[in-house]
């Protein structure tokens, strides 16, 4: 999954910590021509290596992606449940539409689709048996909702020892078979959030 970086607070960010290209090119292990364009603007770079940089420079530096605006409209590059990799997805993203949710699948990105209940709610929806890899992934979908002003929840096959992984909420997929509703489904997100907040 590839971002943008806004350039010009990353140069003030990188100023004020009195960086200079090179350092962030090795504390990125990238060229320091690579982090001369994203400084210059209109340049992705992958999802993992935008998250290093707004840790080093402790600032928020990924923008919006585009199809996650609230102002935007889906766009018609996004696929339908049919159009996803594994059984597993389908089976699931297919009882999510059955739910009621408007499915739109994604690629090269850490969640598999992104789910719209109503207008501007947007869930960033990943699926995966659990594993240390879904762990990694649920943290990137938790850094990109918050960008994105979107919620994120990973459905999982099997069993789940906890109910949230940073912003990420965790549903296990044999719950979602007892979800009636867009709105149960919110509501269940919401009481883990709050639960996490309480902590």
């Amino acid at each position: 999954m590839y971002v943008s970086i806004d350039g010009a607070r990353m140069r003030e960010a990188r100023e004020k910590k009195e960086y200079s290209l090179g350092d962030i090119a090795t504390e990125l292990g990238v060229s320091r021509r690579s982090v001369s364009k994203y400084e210059e603007g209109g340049t992705s770079t992958t999802i993992d290596i935008a998250l290093k940089l707004e840790e080093v420079l402790d600032e928020m530096l990924i923008e919006a992606l585009e199809f996650l605006n609230p102002e935007s409209k889906e766009p018609p590059t996004l696929g339908g449940v049919e159009e996803v990799a594994s059984d597993l997805e389908k089976g699931i993203l297919s009882m999510m539409k059955e739910i009621g949710f408007e499915i739109f699948t994604t690629d090269h990105a850490p969640f598999s689709a992104v789910s719209f209940s109503r207008p501007k709610v947007k869930i960033l929806t990943g699926i995966s048996k659990s594993s240390e890899q879904m762990v990694k992934r649920a943290r990137i979908m938790s850094s990109v909702s918050q960008v994105t002003n979107s919620k994120s929840v990973f459905v999982v096959n099997g069993s789940i020892k906890r109910v949230q992984i940073d912003s990420t909420v965790l549903i296990e997929k044999e719950e979602l078979k007892k979800i009636r509703d867009p709105e149960e489904f919110t509501c269940v997100m919401e009481e883990r959030i709050e639960s996490g907040r309480k902590k």
